[in-house]
């Protein structure tokens, strides 16, 4: 692992490295490891950050559209009926609201400031805690109740009631 305390850099040198590092990847047939001291570290470092750049929004991207069509399939259909259909549009709004904090997080990581505005990072870190609970409170609530129901030689009255799902969803 790089230490910055022992290697002090300016930004050029890290850039050279990066790009001497980034040619020698690219280019096997005039392999050199003299142009990169600290070639897998620095290599590795250039990888994580082209992951992160491009797949983190995509990640994102991918997972609010998919809970939006959940939502609109839970709620436009005759499953909006159903018992269970309530904790799973929860999970789907609390994944997208935990989402929502990874992109703010990244969209700062790539030097956008947008956490200048007063209140935002205590909002963000808070949302970011409080959606991720939700996420799991409602899935272990939702399998305990299944669990509860399939332990139950017939089925209960009040598992079959979307009001009462929307109770213990909210509240």
């Amino acid at each position: 692992m790089c230490d910055v305390t022992e290697n002090q850099h300016t930004v050029e040198e890290w850039q050279g490295r990066v790009e001497s590092c980034t040619f020698v990847m690219f280019n096997s047939s005039s392999w050199n490891t003299s142009l990169c001291d600290n070639y897998q570290t620095i290599c590795s470092m250039v990888d994580l950050v082209a992951v992160e750049k491009y797949l983190v929004p995509f990640i994102v991207t991918i997972g609010v559209t998919t809970s939006a069509v959940s939502c609109a399939v839970l709620l436009r259909t005759h499953l909006r009926k159903k018992f269970y259909s309530h904790f799973l549009i929860g999970e789907s709004v609390s994944s997208s609201g935990f989402l929502t904090t990874v992109l703010i997080n990244w969209m700062h990581d790539q030097g956008l400031a947008i956490f200048r505005v007063p209140g935002l990072c205590q909002i963000n870190v808070f949302c970011s805690h409080f959606f991720l609970f939700l996420v799991i409170w409602l899935t272990m609530t939702s399998a305990l109740l299944i669990l509860f129901d399939l332990t139950r030689a017939s089925p209960v009255r009040w598992m079959n009631s979307p009001s009462v799902s929307k109770v213990w969803v909210l509240g």
